[in-house]
């Protein structure tokens, strides 16, 4: 299914919309409209912003960046970078969650009680250490031996608690939105048009992570990283030759026989491929 890469990228895209305009509409017009320190309003539009938006664009950022042939550590920096906004939106939405709880004074309710509450706390804390463990890899990777255990065994993890912390990231906005539905709009069981624009709202987030989610874990859509990334070496073309040609043997430097030697010097540029069949 290689071929349908670029029509679901687009797909994803129209449910990202969809989510997004009935959010805004929804939010305005429904649900009490944006008020900072009141209930409702920035607090749902910030975290549907970064913790399902930004973040599921981060997560196919990969796949389509390097269809587009930018340069890997490229690559890399639009991805690093749409996590920092993802976190600085982050504490501008449960900064406004705290005041609009604050503002609300109703005696005996506290903080963070709801399951909403503890699944979003618990998708930002996991979210943090992923973006700290996930700078520090990436950014000591080139500092790394080829065959440290490291590069084998880390980015399968990265991508694994990727995937899990935006399933976490969808069930906590879904949850939000359902509470914020039940306790704003108040004939919401008799199926009012407020409700359904909500509920329209949810499911085009859903459809969004779906997309999100079928990108990423299907195998031919994964990004091929030697044919982006930067070679500064012989020895990296000689890696990077033999991820993509593993019949093939490169000889790099002293490794080149004797029989060759003046065959390089005549204009050969330090490589030469030979097949293991002896080809």
């Amino acid at each position: 299914m290689p071929s349908l890469f670029w029509p679901l990228v687009v797909l994803s895209q129209l449910f990202a919309g969809a989510m997004l305009v009935t959010m805004v509409i929804w939010l305005q017009h429904h649900v009490g409209g944006f008020v900072w320190g009141a209930p409702g309003g920035y607090h749902p539009l910030l975290l549907t912003l970064s913790l399902v938006f930004l973040f599921g664009e981060a997560l196919i950022s990969f796949r389509v960046l390097s269809r587009c042939r930018l340069p890997y550590l490229a690559q890399k920096a639009i991805h690093a970078s749409v996590h920092t906004v993802i976190i600085i939106l982050l504490i501008a939405g449960l900064r406004a969650a705290a005041l609009a709880k604050d503002a609300q004074e109703i005696h005996g309710v506290v903080h963070n009680y709801s399951l909403h509450s503890w699944l979003g706390y618990f998708t930002v804390i996991l979210f943090c250490l992923q973006f700290v463990a996930g700078g520090a890899y990436y950014g000591a990777e080139r500092f790394l031996r080829q065959d440290h255990p490291l590069r084998a065994h880390y980015p399968q993890v990265h991508v694994f608690f990727g995937i899990f912390m935006f399933s976490l990231s969808l069930a906590s906005c879904l949850t939000g939105l359902n509470e914020l539905s039940i306790y704003k709009i108040a004939e919401y069981s008799s199926g009012v048009a407020s409700g359904n624009i909500g509920n329209i709202y949810g499911l085009s987030m859903v459809l969004f992570g779906g997309s999100i989610a079928f990108i990423v874990t299907r195998s031919e859509y994964k990004t091929d990283k030697t044919s982006t990334q930067n070679i500064d070496s012989p020895q990296q073309c000689q890696a990077a030759y033999h991820d993509a040609l593993p019949n093939v043997h490169v000889m790099v430097g002293d490794d080149i026989t004797d029989d060759v030697t003046d065959d390089v010097m005549d204009g050969g540029d330090g490589l030469r491929m030979q097949s293991k069949d002896g080809v």
